[in-house]
């Protein structure tokens, strides 16, 4: 009995290890997490060759090629360098993230945050809604001539992102952890 009793507590304890490992989710605010959105919370596909400008932490004006897809099969993104190498590679297939950089240091959590920058970018309304709905997360959305021009996020009243929507490109501004960039479509 203490045989079976130990390895029935062994099975559930690696269960439970593989998939705590697997959560596609981080801390977005002091006191909420984000849960990566299934594919199908952008509505429309996306095939969008862009210049993306910005600041990170440890990297000022940075500035690379990238390549953006979406649709119901995977959210891939590929950045390249002015002399047209390959820095980072990033696929979300739904249930798990590849992340391969030459350039970024291999921590998965960043694999996150660039799939969770895209998703907020280009997520209908609903889907990023019905993410915040059980966290201190609350999005607001600035709308001129019925198209959307602002989405910010707030947590306890305070603006952790925000996002504007400009002709050919988009801004992204996280004040949490310091960055920004734009993106500008190129085709």
């Amino acid at each position: 009995m203490k045989r079976k009793t130990l390895l029935v507590v062994s099975v559930l304890a690696a269960f439970l290890c593989l998939t705590s490992c697997t959560t596609l989710s981080f801390r977005m605010g002091e006191n909420s997490y984000f849960h990566l959105l299934p594919l199908s919370a952008i509505d429309e596909p996306v095939d969008s060759y862009q210049l993306i400008t910005g600041s990170f932490p440890g990297y000022e004006n940075v500035a690379m090629e990238a390549w953006f897809t979406s649709d119901e099969t995977a959210l891939n993104l590929v950045m390249f360098a002015p002399t047209g190498q390959t820095m980072c590679k990033v696929v979300y297939d739904g249930e798990k993230i590849s992340f391969e950089s030459t350039f970024l240091p291999e921590y998965r959590i960043i694999g996150m945050f660039i799939v969770a920058d895209m998703q907020l970018c280009f997520a209908s309304t609903g889907s990023i809604g019905a993410e915040f709905s059980n966290s201190d997360l609350v999005l607001v959305e600035s709308f001129s001539e019925g198209k959307l021009v602002r989405r910010v996020i707030l947590e306890d009243d305070e603006i952790i992102y925000n996002i504007e929507y400009e002709e050919g490109g988009i801004h992204v501004v996280n004040r949490l952890r310091d960055y920004s960039y734009q993106i500008e479509f190129l085709q």
